[in-house]
């Protein structure tokens, strides 16, 4: 893996953080995040294994990071599940900060996820096909930056367009779209769950709209929206100009 390369401002704030120094950032707070068990990760791998791969996968370690490995889990495409779904793999050995009236509704360990076309070209480097991995490595070390926490829901704006070829700049967490609603979490043995949460991404006036209307309103806009990522679909809120309709 790389190191860390992309520029980002991280949710709710109005600085910007090189994420590639991520390492001096932790080090200087005392931040040093805790590694999945043996027991615990096996027990990841097997929930990825179960519900989102059809037994071809491979996967990519991140040697590069010193405090914090977020390795990623490949599912190929295969007859019956004809695209990638990409899984983090370490994201959720960390503890998030969950907020006390939420903390028996929502895990506070979490992984990602996306679902990317079978014609993606995974190994390119260029920013068209490999801003998935980048935004996801960037964005799963946000909750020990900020100590914080992910759910069901959130939106996560990136303030850029995610590439040159789309014009989406963000991102709505979501359920496991294509799965059971079994595959949403899984318990690790410590009395612990992880959630597994879809990256879905967003165009601005998809944000906005959640924004003034909310999350219910803002699913239905996208009904038809596929959970694979299409960089060229349809805007369901370009009709939106940010006044109330």
């Amino acid at each position: 893996m790389n190191n860390i390369d992309e520029l980002m401002e991280t949710v709710g704030i109005d600085r910007t953080i090189f994420l590639e120094d991520l390492d001096q950032i932790l080090a200087q707070d005392g931040k040093y995040l805790p590694r999945y068990t043996q027991e615990q990760r096996d027990a990841v791998m097997a929930h990825i294994e179960k519900y989102f791969s059809d037994g071809r996968g491979f996967l990519i370690e991140d040697d590069c990071n010193k405090l914090m490995n977020v390795d990623f889990f490949v599912s190929e495409p295969t007859e019956n599940r004809d695209f990638y779904t990409i899984v983090t793999v370490g994201m959720g050995a960390m503890l998030m900060n969950v907020p006390r009236m939420y903390a028996t509704m929502i895990p506070s360990r979490t992984e990602l996820m996306i679902c990317l076309p079978k014609e993606w070209k995974l190994k390119s480097r260029s920013r068209r096909w490999n801003w998935p991995l980048k935004y996801m490595e960037n964005i799963a070390r946000i909750p020990i930056i900020e100590d914080s926490w992910f759910a069901l829901g959130h939106i996560i704006p990136v303030h850029q367009n995610l590439a040159d070829n789309t014009k989406q700049s963000g991102f709505l967490l979501l359920e496991p779209q294509e799965n059971v609603p079994e595959s949403f979490k899984t318990e690790l043995g410590d009395g612990t769950e992880v959630s597994f949460l879809q990256m879905i991404p967003l165009y601005e006036e998809e944000m906005d709209y959640e924004s003034q209307f909310g999350f219910d309103a803002l699913l239905d806009r996208m009904a038809d929206v596929s959970h694979i990522v299409d960089t060229g679909r349809l805007n369901s809120c370009e009709d939106f100009n940010g006044l109330i309709q």
